[in-house]
Formats: C-alpha cells, structure tokens, sequence
C-alpha cells in the first residue's frame, strides 16, 4: 500500500474525499472511535453555532493557554494552511505531524474498503485524526467546534464536560431544516445527559432550549440578556461586571461572543484562571478573516460574514463607525445573497461583486448584475475601490469565508 511522502499529496487525497456522510446516527463512526483506542484523558469543551464558533474557540483557547494550560484546539475550515485545523496551544500543528497522522488515516479508509465497508468522510478523517493525534499530547483542555449542526456532526461521539451554542441562524437549511427551532434542536443535540450548556439565544427559542436542557437534566445558561457597555468599537473595548476587557476580535458580537467565554470560563471552577489571563487571553486571541485590518487609510477590512446574520452583524457595528463604507462582495451561490446584499445596501456608499475560484461559486443573476458593479478580477476590484475611498473612508471585503481567505492571499502585496 502506497504511503504520501509529501504533505500536499496527502492534503489533496483528504481534500478529495466524499466532504460527508448523510448519517442517520453516529453508531459506525462511533465504532471506528473505539476501534482506535484513542484516550482523551482530559477536560473536554465543544462548540457550536450558526455565527461565532471559531471565534469562541479562540478566544476560549487563549484564556486557557494564557492560564498555562496544554490545550488541543480543532476548527473548520481553514483561512490560508490546512494545518490551521489542528492547534496545540494555539500554533498550528507542524508538517511532520500531520503527514503522519494523515497517511495513518489513508490507510485506515483504504483497510475499509478492501473490507467492502464504508469509508469515512472528509470532515469524519479529519475530526478522527484530531482526537488520535490530542490523545498522544498528556492535554489539559480540548476545544473542539462543530463543521455543521451538532446533533449527527463527527465530532459529537464524545461525551464532553461543557457545550456552547454561540448563536442560531439560517444556515445550511437543506441540512438543518427551515426553521429556527429545527436548526436549533439540531445544534442542541451536541448537549447530553447530565450536561452544561451555555448559550445565547433570543427569547423566542426559549421554550426549546429550556425543554431540551431539561429533557437531559442537564444545566443551561442563557448569556443573551447579559448587560455590557461598550467604550470603544476600534480597538474593541467593554465594561461588563465592573471590569474592562479589550477584545483583539472587532465587532458588537464579538463582545457577545467574549461574554459567553467569560460564562464558560467561570464554570471551569479552575483557580489559576484569574482576571488578568483572562484579560490577556483575550486580547491575544485571533482569529483570521475576522474583521481583519489590513490597510488604515482608508481602512480595509475582511471579514468572513457568510450568512445574512452575519452581514448584519457586521454592518451594525460599521454604521456605528459613521463613515463611508465601499463594500467589495462575494460569496458561494447556497447563500441568500440577495438577502446579504439587501442588508449591505442600507449602509454602503458603492457594492463591487466579484468573483473567486471555487466549485461552489456561481455567477450572480442578472438581476444582481444589473444592479451592481463586477469586475472578473479581485485586485482590480480593489484597486478601484481605492480610487473611489477617501483616506478617512472604510472599505470592507465579504461574504464568504473562503472568499475572505482568497483576497487575503490575493491582495496581500498591495497591503499598506
């Protein structure tokens, strides 16, 4: 049997695999688990959410290391290097290491199907060799965010310590189903008996949270109504019980997010989590294409709101900054783009549309073509919406995640 020698290699077999499984439950990825005898001998958080579980893990991850903790961090998907998936204490797992888990992995799904049995998914190896690869590191902590839902997600077969819902929108409908309280019932399923939940949910999902938390006997926390005080939008500064926090992360729901951490971080009942490495947690927290500065005359944000949520979110905390906004947009054809784009009208001066590569992209209808500029290319996009911003104006790169992380790379040399 073949084995990778390069790491692109093995990248592009996993990066080619069925993305996943339509499962009914867990049982055969729980049985491959066991088969492993993986050992995770450590306090176990998972995280889940339409908006705000990478930057919950992060910030939740830099708390933790802050405080001198060893913690293993696994997030989806990656911004610019697939190895950003897997973090030991916050610094991407090396080459080596994951080459070799990798091909361990290959091999495991060619064993299957020399069986005649079925192989695992893309996201199911990777969630598989995350767990292998944090049973061998002697962890404090592992902080693990959901791919999509909760309830039939691969990184559900484990049974953790607490759980955390960041927020519940529309997304991934054909998956999670139409309603709020079907995509939240679907993201409650991560909570199990006996367990911890804190959240943040609107009121009208009380009734379905309360009802599921109590049908595990299970504690639920409900950080939604918590008061704070914002002090500044750049850099992001709150007061919250009698404390003030900088959050590296920009953004009113980024204070939502802190907040929710701050919850959690009080439960771990951990004394040498004290205010100062929280504070310093999360200002050091980051987390990629996450209202990302990077020019400041004008300033030039990305940022990798990928659902009509979070444009909204986004650009409530833009109107707050009273400026011209010039807003260059992409994003994936499953998307409501008419929706997001609906939103970003009320408050830009000028939307550019443009386009990436990527299987899923498709080109806008003509009715948003119409209405919009487009340029087939990002960078002259860009350079013409810098002949259009003033230096005191805001120029803000969207829609997508794996948009956001093509203009990174792209643009990077006119970055000032």
């Amino acid at each position: 049997m073949k084995m990778f020698k390069s790491l692109k290699s093995a990248i592009h077999w996993v990066e080619n695999l069925h993305k996943f499984h339509k499962r009914t439950t867990l049982d055969y990825l729980k049985s491959i688990y066991q088969t492993l005898k993986i050992e995770l001998n450590c306090k176990k958080i998972h995280i889940a959410g339409t908006n705000g579980k990478g930057s919950v893990a992060a910030m939740t991850t830099s708390i933790l290391v802050s405080s001198g903790f060893k913690v293993g961090t696994f997030i989806s998907p990656y911004v610019l290097k697939f190895n950003e998936r897997i973090k030991i204490n916050n610094q991407n797992i090396n080459d080596k290491l994951l080459l070799a888990s990798l091909n361990k992995f290959y091999f495991l799904n060619e064993n299957l199907q020399n069986k005649g049995v079925e192989t695992l998914s893309f996201f199911e190896v990777l969630t598989l060799m995350c767990f292998d690869i944090f049973s061998n590191l002697e962890l404090d902590y592992i902080v693990i965010e959901c791919g999509i839902g909760g309830l039939l997600d691969a990184t559900n077969i484990l049974k953790y310590d607490f759980s955390c819902i960041t927020s519940v929108g529309y997304d991934h409908m054909n998956i999670l189903g139409n309603t709020l309280e079907m995509i939240a019932l679907n993201k409650l399923g991560i909570l199990k008996d006996n367990g911890v939940l804190i959240a943040n949910y609107e009121d009208d999902l009380e009734k379905t949270f309360e009802g599921y938390a109590k049908s595990k006997n299970a504690i639920l926390y409900n950080v939604n109504h918590e008061k704070y005080e914002i002090l500044s939008i750049i850099p992001n500064v709150f007061k919250y019980q009698n404390n003030t926090y900088e959050v590296s992360l920009i953004g009113e729901f980024q204070i939502k997010n802190a907040i929710l951490v701050l919850k959690l971080v009080s439960l771990l009942n951990e004394a040498i989590i004290v205010l100062d490495t929280i504070k310093i947690g999360l200002l050091k927290a980051a987390n990629l294409a996450r209202f990302q500065i990077i020019r400041k005359e004008p300033l030039v944000i990305i940022d990798a709101a990928h659902n009509v949520n979070a444009i909204y979110a986004l650009f409530e905390t833009l109107k707050k900054l009273n400026k011209n906004i010039y807003v260059i947009f992409s994003s994936l054809k499953d998307k409501d783009i008419q929706a997001m784009l609906d939103i970003i009208k009320l408050c830009a001066k000028e939307v550019y549309l443009t386009s990436f590569p990527d299987a899923r992209f498709s080109l806008f209808s003509p009715e948003i073509l119409i209405e919009n500029s487009f340029f087939t290319n990002i960078q002259v996009c860009y350079q013409y919406a810098l002949t259009k911003a003033k230096p005191c104006d805001i120029i803000i790169i969207t829609g997508s995640l794996h948009f956001a992380a093509y203009a990174i790379k792209k643009l990077a040399k006119f970055i000032a």
